[in-house]
């Protein structure tokens, strides 16, 4: 394990700089994305003309801020009130124009399609649901031309949706949940659908106070979370992205001055290393480390 900084000021330029950056990227995206597609319409490549990609609204229908392009760039997947006013439902279309398809399920009363993200390799689009009145969360998955969609998290356990991600390769969806008592666990399964399995089970992990940062490798072998141990300070942890051996990757943390890992890590290119900060609560001060991804120290 290697500490990488020796002040505190070199690890407020790195971390500023980073924000930075996802911030401009952020915004780049989202301006690339409002001026071509939040009229949905498409600038034909020979008559230099816009031509309409999304179908037309019923009364008061509007599409949504969330729009984005697949990969591969050959289809656009927007959110809309498109058939039914006050509802937000999910479609796709192809970039060039043409028919446009709906991919949710019928939603259940009071439901609507609250946030996507499409599979790196464009086959798949992931989905959340989300019921206003209740907060109750649902995740399914469906092909990006249409098709039938799985919901992905399942029922017959008490937690409730909370942030999702695909897996680089686009193969897995790892996803947050909650229950009633604020309990949380991280949960794996293939895109198309099977069991989610729980791969943070650790008796040694108090969940109720999970510290909501997840990250997956982009090898897409592991996944990395902070979560407080028994009621302690943050630390941070590896696993299997799959399940299996949870591995604690930060040096020991003292009491006295209180320490704590903070939530964003970053993982090599490559894999292999993990970059985080510890703070010292009671200085005042962050210092930054390096660790291999996988150690030998075990959490379970």
């Amino acid at each position: 394990m290697i500490k990488l900084n020796q002040i505190e000021h070199q690890l407020g330029v790195v971390v500023t700089a980073a924000v930075n950056v996802r911030r401009n990227f952020s915004n780049m995206r989202t301006s690339i994305s409002t001026v071509m597609l939040l009229a949905f319409f498409s600038m034909g490549a020979q008559a230099q003309t816009p031509y309409q990609l999304s179908a037309p609204m019923v009364p008061f229908g509007d599409a949504t801020y969330l729009n984005t392009i697949s990969p591969d760039n050959k289809r656009v997947v927007y959110t809309a009130d498109q058939d039914t006013d006050n509802i937000e439902e999910l479609y796709s279309v192809s970039l060039k124009g043409g028919v446009v398809t709906k991919l949710n399920s019928v939603l259940p009363m009071g439901f609507n399609v609250k946030a996507f993200l499409i599979s790196s390799d464009s086959k798949y689009v992931v989905y959340r649901t989300r019921n206003d009145s209740t907060g109750k969360r649902n995740l399914f998955s469906v092909p990006i031309q249409g098709g039938a969609a799985v919901q992905l998290n399942t029922n017959n356990h008490t937690y409730d949706l909370s942030d999702y991600r695909i897996t680089n390769d686009g193969q897995r969806v790892v996803y947050l949940a909650y229950n009633a008592t604020s309990d949380a666990a991280l949960f794996s399964l293939r895109i198309t659908g099977g069991t989610p399995v729980n791969i943070t089970p650790s008796s040694e992990i108090n969940p109720s106070l999970f510290n909501l940062t997840f990250f997956i490798s982009p090898d897409d072998q592991r996944v990395i979370f902070t979560v407080r141990v028994n009621g302690g300070q943050p630390e941070l942890f590896s696993v299997p992205v799959a399940g299996g051996t949870i591995v604690n990757l930060n040096r020991p943390l003292t009491t006295s001055p209180s320490e704590k890992v903070t939530r964003f890590p970053a993982i090599s290119p490559n894999s292999q290393t993990v970059v985080y900060a510890i703070k010292n609560n009671d200085a005042s001060t962050t210092e930054l480390y390096s660790t291999p991804m996988v150690v030998v120290r075990r959490c379970v």
